[in-house]
């Protein structure tokens, strides 16, 4: 099933990803007809291009996009 593969290719990617950079929660979400790995919960979009600086010297496709986040209360 093409759509197993896929969930599972995402898996495999988000465990890879948490080895390298544990300090970033990451989160699996599907958006028809998308998976997609979302990285990190950060309250502005200088937190997100300080930490895009780092996750970008080993993952040169990603980006910065506005999402809703899950935060704990400080």
């Amino acid at each position: 099933n093409y759509i197993f593969l896929l969930r599972k290719a995402l898996k495999k990617a988000k465990m890879e990803f948490e080895n390298s950079f544990s300090e970033y929660p990451a989160h699996i979400s599907y958006l028809e007809p998308y998976f997609r790995l979302r990285i990190g919960d950060f309250r502005s979009k200088l937190e997100a291009y300080e930490a895009l600086q780092k996750i970008s010297l080993q993952y040169e496709g990603a980006f910065i996009i506005r999402d809703e986040i899950n935060f704990k209360e400080e």
